[in-house]
Formats: structure tokens, sequence, C-alpha cells
């Protein structure tokens, strides 16, 4: 009697059966939408990681120059302009900016390449221009000078870099990119082994038990 007290009626089995499938939709839904985001957030990494290796690597690529006229700005190791004939010198991470020429004036500071046969960056001091021939007089001890022409400036010198500076020049050599593609490569690579292995190994069971029904 009990049994026959428990068995659902036929309205009654198919509003439970149609119960069981909306929750069934609900959670698939859920599940859904939960993959969409993950993958969004994979994709979103990937596209972050070009990016920003595609930006860092630009100096390193086409040169201080090119970037400084591409971005307005560029960090690099140069020797400073220190008044009087300074036995050593020690260099330092400068900030120089994009440069105008018809603004350069005479006792500006501008960084060139090369100076004395060497293969550093120079800021070097101006003291005398000639717009006509489109050059400069500059010294880097207040006592030598050098000719130069205008195209020859890479930047005019802004301030000494901070420890951010640093850091963002060390980002740019091939040692920091590489650095910093290995980080992105790890992180990537743990996001899918942790997220979007799973999605693959869900679909899979899914489309395993879609067939079962069938």
């Amino acid at each position: 009697m009990d049994k026959i007290q428990n068995l659902l009626t036929t309205d009654e089995l198919l509003k439970e059966l149609e119960d069981t499938s909306s929750e069934t939709f609900i959670t698939r839904q859920k599940k859904h939408q939960k993959k969409k985001i993950q993958w969004y957030i994979f994709w979103g990494i990937v596209i972050i990681a070009v990016l920003h290796l595609l930006l860092f690597s630009f100096p390193t690529i086409f040169g201080v120059h090119n970037t400084v006229q591409f971005f307005g700005q560029a960090r690099v190791i140069g020797i400073a302009f220190v008044p009087g004939d300074v036995p050593e010198r020690n260099g330092q991470v400068m900030v120089i900016h994009k440069y105008d020429v018809d603004q350069i004036a005479v006792g500006d500071k501008v960084v060139v390449y090369g100076l004395l046969s060497t293969t550093y960056f120079w800021e070097v001091e101006i003291s005398d221009i000639n717009q006509t021939a489109q050059t400069f007089e500059a010294s880097y001890d207040g006592i030598y000078s050098v000719v130069y022409d205008f195209e020859d400036i890479d930047g005019v010198f802004v301030r000494e870099a901070n420890g951010v500076g640093v850091i963002l020049l060390v980002s740019t050599r091939w040692t920091g990119l590489l650095s910093t593609a290995a980080v992105y490569g790890s992180l990537i690579l743990v996001y899918y082994m942790m997220f979007i292995r799973e999605l693959k190994v869900i679909k899979r069971e899914d489309k395993h038990g879609q067939a079962e029904a069938t």
C-alpha cells in the first residue's frame, strides 16, 4: 500500500521530468558561460603578452633614434656631461625626449651616440648652432667641442632615470625580453593546464554522454 502511495501519477512524473530537464538546461548554460569566460581570459593573456613583447622590443629592433621619434621618448645608458676633463666617466640611465630643431638653443643638453669613437651614448651641451648648415657645436666636458649634424641628435636629455626607468630599460634588452617571454609563457601554460585542458576534458565527456543517451 505504501509503495502504491509513493508512486507518481503520470502528470506528476511528467512535471518531475520537466523540472529535471530545466535544471539540466540551466546547469549546462552556466557551464557554457564559464567556458566562454575562461577562454576569454586565456586569449586576453596571450594578446597582452604579444603586445607587451612587441612594444618593449621596439628599441632593440629599430634602435633608440627611431624609438624616440615614434614614441616621443626613450631610456638609454649614457655618459653624463661633466664640466672639466674627468679621467673616468661612469654611465647612467637617462630619459631622453624627442627634439625639435627649431626649439633647440645654446646651453641645451642633448644625447648623441659614438662620441670619441666609442659605442656609448653621450650627454653633450650645445655651445653654438648653425641653422643654415643644420649643424651644432657641442661639448661633453665644457672644454673640447665637436660639430654634429642635427640628425645626429638621438634625443634631448631630460633627467636621470629612477628605479622604474632602470627596470623599463632592462625590459627592452634581449635578456629582459627573454625573461619576460619566459614569465608569460609559464603563466599561459599554467592557466592552460588548470582551466583550458579541463574544459576540453569536460567537452569530451559531454559528447560521450550525449552519444550514450542517443
